[in-house]
C-alpha cells in the first residue's frame, strides 16, 4: 500500500495494490481509497467488500488491468451498494460515495 501526500493541494490518497486470482475476494481496509487490481489474465470472478468503518463522505475507487468477467461489490456490515457494476473491463473502473444518513454506498464514477 501506498500514500500519496500533496502538500500544493492538501490530497491524501492511499492506493492498495493486488495480484488477485479468479475467485478473489477483497475488503477495502479503512485506510484505503483505491484498490488497483493487477492479475495476469482475465478473471472469471471476484468480490469485493467496502470498508467496514467508513467516513461520510468516504469515496473509494477499483481498478482492473484485466477484464474481470463476475465481479460482486457487497457492502460491508449494514451497508448497501447502489448500482453496483458487475463486471469490469481491461482499464476499466468503478468510484462509490458513503452516505451515513443512510449507510449507502453510491456510484459515482
Amino acid at each position: 500500500m501506498s500514500t500519496i501526500v500533496s502538500g500544493t493541494n492538501g490530497l491524501l490518497q492511499s492506493t492498495d495494490y493486488q495480484t488477485p486470482t479468479t475467485g478473489f475476494s477483497y475488503t477495502f481496509p479503512s485506510s484505503s481509497q483505491v484498490v488497483l487490481l493487477k492479475p495476469a489474465t482475465t478473471l472469471l470472478t471476484g468480490t469485493i467488500t467496502m470498508p467496514l468503518a467508513p467516513s461520510d463522505g468516504m469515496t473509494v475507487t477499483m481498478a482492473s488491468t484485466q477484464i474481470i468477467t463476475t465481479l460482486v461489490v457487497n457492502g460491508n456490515t449494514g451497508q448497501t451498494v447502489n448500482n453496483a457494476i458487475t463486471t469490469l473491463s481491461a482499464g476499466g473502473f468503478a468510484s462509490y460515495l458513503y452516505r451515513s444518513a443512510d449507510t449507502s454506498w453510491y456510484r459515482v464514477g
